[in-house]
This record gives C-alpha cells, structure tokens and sequence, in this order.
C-alpha cells in the first residue's frame, strides 16, 4: 500500500482553484511528515513572485534556474519561520503537460530535493527522518486538470515518482495546537568578537554548546493536566481539546565543562524562558515525539537568532567606527538576540497555526510584520503579533527590555549564578513547581522500603 498525502481542505478547494487554468505557478508545501506512510499539508507558499517578472513559461531552464538560487536562501529562512512539527514537504506546481512529462523536468525537480534536503537535515533533523519521501503536487495547464501528488523517496538516487492517494482533511476536526514554556539558563564561553574576527568560528562555539545543551533536554519530562507523560505512550490517552498546554520540566540551569573556558573566552550568560507552539495532525503522539519536536523548533530558532545578531552587529559596527569594531569584549560584554514573535497564518483563531518571525535590536516592531509579508504573503498589523519570551519577576525593567540576550557574567561576589544564597531559592522555587513529581519521588521511596523491610 502506498503512502496517502492529506491537504486541508480549504487549500484545495479556495487557493488552488482560483489559479489561472494557463498559468504558471509555483511554491512551496508546508506541513508534516509522519512515520505511519501519511503525511499533511497545512498550506502553501507561492513563491512565484520571488522568480521575478515576467516569467516565460517556455523557457524550463531559466525558470527553475532562478529557483535554485532563490530556493538555497528561500528554504532556511520559512523553516526557521515555522513553528514547532512544521516543515517544507516539497513543492507544487502547474505548468504545461510537456513539461511535466519530460525527463528534463525530473532531473530539475530532483536537485530542487537536494536543496530542500540539505536544508531539512540541517533545520528539521527529527521531522525529516519521519519519512524519507518529499512532495510533489502538480496540474496541467487547462480547465479540467487536477491536481494529483507524487513522492520522491530520498534514499535512493534513483529518479522515480511514485503517485500517491491525495485526500482532504479538515484542520478543526483533526489537528492541534499545543503550547508549552521551556525555562533556560545557560553559561557558554566564546571568544571575544573584535574588528576582523572570523564570525564562523563564533557560530561554531555557540553551535556546539547549544547542541550539547538541547540534547541534554531530550531527559526532560512533560506534564499535561497534572498527570506525567509517559516516554513511549500517546501523549493524549483520550480524544484531547484542539489547544492543548504542556509543562515543561526540566532543569533550569546547566553548566557546560569546556576545555577552552579560560582560553581569552568571555563566559556568557542565557537565561530567560521560551514560549514554543507546536501544531500536529495525530492525537497518538508521544511524549518522547512531542518532546523531540519542540527541541528541533528550540535548537533552530535560537541558531538563527544568534546568527542574526552577528550579522546585525557586523553591520552595525560597518557603520560606526568609533568603538573601533568591537562587538563581544569583555569591556562591552553583551550581545542583543532578536526577538522571536508568532502570528497566525490561518484566519480561524480556534485552531491557530503559527508562524513566526524575528525582530532586531534596532527596528521597529513594524519590520517584523513586513517580513512575514513578504515571506508568506499576509496582510497583518502589530496587533496581530505575539512575543515569544516570557521573563522571570525578578528581572529588571532593561534585562525585559533587551529580551533574550547573552549578558557577561562574573566568578565572584553575589552576582554569581553558583552562589549558595541562588541555589536555595532555585531548589526552594523547583520543589514549589513540581509538588506532584516529589510526591510520587517520596511515594517510590516508601514503597520500596516497606518491601526490603518484609523481606527481612
């Protein structure tokens, strides 16, 4: 039996009908991949508009020639704008039935894969290995065409479109939005960042400590209406409400033993907390799946805030010569990471699905809005936006201010995160929030007392 691909209903039947019968379209699906030979489009993105116009539709060449090179800077940007059990499954497109019939076009839409695939392995690990298939929805030209669903399997470097079943699903009936909070605190080392320092390397220090730190979360354990989530059991053991909220446990801080800490590197602190959504079609999710999917969102959003941030202040530092180039010192110890901040792509704010979007330590909340414009094509003012950090009391009116950033810390004095006075508020604020989960600890110990105890 082959695989059955679902779309939602209204892609189907309201944005892809309205399409010209002869004309030219061409973008991007967006949904999930699943282990169970199903997969779900939640919607498209025409990216036609990126191609430039006019487009000849004679000239294959030159049409998915520009594709190729708008396609490696189009697909790591959406996928680090979608939120968490969300990717790019592959491409849609109508165009002339010579076309899609000819060799030619095989061979294009297969490295167009290739670029899709190096993107997904690199931003969405975990989704990607549901299902080794990638997408194609394609039409003919004319009144009467349809639109039918081919799959690519990955593994292979053979070039062979299976046609798969094509059905409609209805988003309110099948799918859900879950939220949860993940708490971070963070020490990293990097080194310091002054005129001319290769930004690379930079990326690669953050990279490997966040790595090291998303994977220690893969121990934390989920809770949804007070009752723990087992690892390998459905998350949902009834029909579950479409919004969903999931606590988070796990611990708040974590040191990381670097062999370099001391080598000229300037011990940097994150901290705050993380708002993550996720958006599923399957209510037998998980614990173990669920929590996999709100790390890939984790380990990606901040990537691609950290790199923003040096770029960001590489151009900032272009302009102003007066700090002589200076962007990570131990005299100017901070370095700002752009906020992260969701709206909804579908109208319907009872079932929302997410999109998200970054926003500078220098622009207006304006510019977030105007790149998810131009990114999905929405209309939508700041009202229309949510921020995705939430802060502890006890931060300042500027630590809430500048949001998620990494601020220097210091060794000594009241001011270090290891000082005992910390660590009792910390263990007295973490019995407080797991009263369940100490409950059950103390029970287990009880238990197996009174059974040695017998035994004797």
């Amino acid at each position: 039996m082959g695989r059955t691909v679902f779309i939602e209903t209204s892609i189907l039947n309201e944005q892809l009908s309205v399409i010209s019968p002869n004309s030219f379209t061409f973008g991007l699906l967006c949904g999930q991949l699943t282990n169970q030979e199903k997969d779900y489009i939640h919607f498209i993105v025409d990216i036609t508009k990126d191609l430039g116009t006019p487009l000849d539709v004679n000239s294959f060449d030159t049409i998915f020639g520009k594709s190729n090179k708008k396609l490696q800077e189009k697909i790591p940007e959406l996928t680090t704008n979608l939120c968490a059990g969300v990717t790019i499954l592959g491409f849609y497109c109508k165009m002339k039935s010579d076309i899609l019939k000819s060799s030619n076009f095989s061979l294009k839409i297969r490295r167009l894969f290739d670029i899709l695939q190096h993107s997904l392995t690199m931003y969405s690990p975990f989704s990607s290995k549901q299902s080794s298939h990638r997408l194609l929805l394609q039409s003919e030209y004319g009144n009467n065409s349809k639109w039918i669903v081919k799959t690519l399997d990955m593994n292979t470097d053979e070039i062979n479109f299976r046609t798969a079943d094509l059905k409609t699903y209805n988003k309110e009936t099948m799918s859900y939005s879950i939220r949860t909070i993940i708490p971070i605190q963070l020490l990293i080392w990097l080194t310091p960042i002054i005129k001319n320092t290769n930004m690379k390397q930079i990326e690669t220090e953050f990279e490997k400590q966040w790595k090291i730190y998303t994977d220690n979360l893969k121990e934390s354990l989920l809770m949804v209406d007070n009752r723990l989530v087992l690892m390998n059991a459905p998350i949902f053991p009834q029909q579950p409400s479409q919004q969903v909220d999931v606590k988070w446990l796990s611990p708040i801080e974590m040191n990381l033993k670097d062999d370099d800490a001391n080598n000229d590197r300037i011990r940097c602190q994150l901290q705050g907390s993380l708002t993550l959504r996720a958006y599923l079609t399957i209510s037998k999710i998980t614990g173990n799946e669920l929590r996999q999917y709100f790390i890939e969102d984790l380990y990606r959003t901040m990537l691609i805030r950290f790199n923003l941030a040096l770029l960001n202040n590489e151009n900032e530092n272009e302009n102003e010569t007066a700090n002589d180039g200076l962007v990570l010192t131990n005299n100017h110890p901070q370095l700002v990471l752009p906020r992260r901040f969701y709206t909804t792509i579908n109208q319907k704010k009872t079932l929302p699905l997410f999109i998200t979007a970054y926003q500078l330590s220098n622009e207006p909340i304006q510019a977030v809005a105007d790149c998810i414009k131009e990114n999905f094509y929405l209309e939508l003012n700041e009202e229309d936006l949510e921020a995705g950090e939430e802060f502890p009391l006890e931060s300042t009116t500027e630590e809430c201010t500048k949001k998620f950033n990494t601020t220097n810390t210091n060794d000594n004095g009241d001011t270090s995160l290891l000082s005992s006075k910390n660590s009792v508020e910390k263990l007295m604020q973490y019995i407080s929030q797991n009263v369940v989960l100490i409950i059950i600890f103390f029970t287990i110990i009880v238990g197996l007392i009174s059974a040695m105890l017998k035994l004797y």
